[in-house]
């Protein structure tokens, strides 16, 4: 009886330690946050910038308040996990450009991330009309992932039931 406590402390203690070294990278992907918050974060620049450098000569940074985008741009799917986790009422936030965070991570390519909102949005039925939300320039996310080739992306969004009616 002892040997089986004694491994279940053992368990108990490595699950103890992961937790803590999960937190510890939380801490420095939010430290990371902050302290890129002032620089301009062009994840766009290869498709903005070739539509927008007549008007726009230099991308507007985002806000500390879109830290989902920021996850969504880095394929940090832990990080928008937990950010959904804390702030639910926040997966609808648009940046400058009209953009979610869907359409943030589909912009960047990152396949795994993007699936990651689609499936979370699904979850919620409160928010399925974030699926078809548009940005600026009247872009939903399945047209991004047209123009982007993510195919695995568009199959999850026609899953879903996204809208694919283009607007001119």
């Amino acid at each position: 009886m002892a040997e089986i406590e004694r491994k279940e402390q053992e368990r108990q203690d490595k699950l103890q330690e992961l937790h803590r070294k999960n937190e510890e990278i939380r801490k420095e992907w939010i430290a990371s946050l902050v302290a890129a918050q002032d620089k301009p974060w062009n994840v766009w620049s290869a498709t903005k910038l070739k539509y927008e450098t007549d008007w726009a000569p230099q991308l507007a940074p985002l806000s500390w308040d879109l830290l989902l985008h920021k996850a969504a741009a880095a394929g940090d799917v832990a990080g928008i996990h937990h950010y959904l986790y804390q702030h639910p009422d926040r997966l609808g936030e648009k940046d400058n450009f009209g953009y979610t965070a869907l359409h943030t991570a589909i912009e960047a390519t990152e396949a795994d991330a993007a699936v990651v909102l689609i499936e979370y949005t699904l979850q919620h039925p409160e928010a399925a009309m974030l699926l078809d939300a548009r940005s600026n320039e009247r872009r939903t996310a399945l047209h991004l992932t047209v123009v982007h080739d993510e195919v695995r992306v568009c199959q999850k969004l026609l899953e879903a039931k996204a809208n694919g009616t283009v607007y001119l």
